[in-house]
């Protein structure tokens, strides 16, 4: 079948192995139930499953980069999100931000989310798909992990308050210059 794109919808609670069976244009999965046991995905026609991208919650079963393999990236679904002048920023339950829409560039992150969730930190990975120039942190960010910045040959300024925390992994994947600017 040519199938591009799988939404497992929540409440489904198992998907075997054999569902991508034969599913050669599948590309993107997104997974919607947080428990659902998922067997690893087959090869196809005795290659690697062409899935490129897999959308889950940040903790649920489908957050296993063992079982989908080397070349899928994860990107984290969410409920929750702020709103800039260029697009979405997504963040999880835990308030990391967690995933970006691409056009993103200038972003200022504030306190909470749209909904009134607190933003304390922001994920592996959460800008990686961004050409950001600048970021301003908001003063309850505590947390900043290992490659949450992801500029592929651009400068990238970060505004932080005094005292806030920017673990210099955080920025590992820019590789353009990174400025800090405390205010």
């Amino acid at each position: 079948p040519v199938i591009e794109t799988f939404i497992l919808p929540e409440g489904i609670t198992s998907v075997e192995w054999a569902t991508f069976m034969g599913c050669t244009s599948l590309k993107t999965i997104y997974v919607y139930s947080k428990d659902a046991q998922i067997s690893s995905l087959p090869v196809v026609n005795g290659s690697e499953s062409p899935v490129e991208t897999v959308y889950c919650y940040r903790g649920s079963t489908a957050d296993n980069a063992d079982l989908w393999g080397d070349n899928v990236t994860i990107k984290y679904l969410s409920d929750h999100y702020f709103t800039t002048d260029s697009g979405k920023v997504y963040v999880d339950d835990d308030g990391y931000i967690v995933n970006a829409e691409p056009n993103l560039t200038d972003i200022v992150i504030p306190e909470t989310t749209d909904d009134g969730v607190a933003i304390v930190g922001i994920a592996e990975d959460a800008f990686i798909d961004c050409t950001l120039n600048s970021v301003m942190m908001n003063k309850n960010i505590i947390d900043i992990e290992d490659g949450a910045f992801t500029n592929k040959g651009q400068n990238l300024t970060v505004y932080l308050t005094k005292g806030s925390i920017a673990d210099s992994y955080a920025f590992t994947e820019v590789t353009g210059t990174v400025e800090k600017v405390y205010i």
